[in-house]
């Protein structure tokens, strides 16, 4: 799975954190009320595009959902059997945890996959795992975002 910080886009947030703090210490120059709305409204313009591009292009810095999945991914190494990728399944998602067990798809005695159940409805999400298996363990694995 490719990290996050390698698509460029990512490093849009940064910039436009940088651009906040730019925005609000040279409102500091003016005066008066001009300087206390100009500084907010700088900020708020800057930052909340710039928590919409982390929302869409790192949803697991925000959303815990994400995190579990992708550590889950993680914790796949070739040469694991079904039993430990299952057992893998069963240590992140217990069965009286908070989060919502991936659906298994394509049980197959050459793959495995997953989808990631969605939490807030009855669909799923499209991030998907797949793992392929060759005399019962695991040879690859490939991780497919929304």
């Amino acid at each position: 799975m490719n990290s996050v910080l390698d698509h460029p886009i990512i490093w849009i947030p940064a910039i436009g954190f940088f651009l906040a703090l730019v925005v609000f210490f040279g409102a500091r120059k003016t005066r008066g009320g001009a300087r206390i709305g100009l500084a907010i409204t700088g900020t708020v313009l800057v930052l909340l595009p710039t928590w919409l591009l982390v929302a869409a292009f790192a949803p697991a810095w925000i959303d815990a959902r994400h995190r579990t999945y992708q550590a889950f991914y993680k914790a796949i190494q070739p040469g694991m059997t079904r039993f430990e990728v299952l057992a893998s399944l069963e240590r992140h998602y217990p069965a009286d945890g908070p989060r919502q067990r991936p659906k298994i798809v394509g049980d197959t005695e050459v793959e495995l996959g997953f989808l990631m159940q969605s939490e807030q409805s009855s669909g799923t999400t499209a991030d998907g795992i797949s793992v392929i298996l060759a005399n019962g363990k695991v040879v690859r694995k490939d991780f497919s975002p929304d």
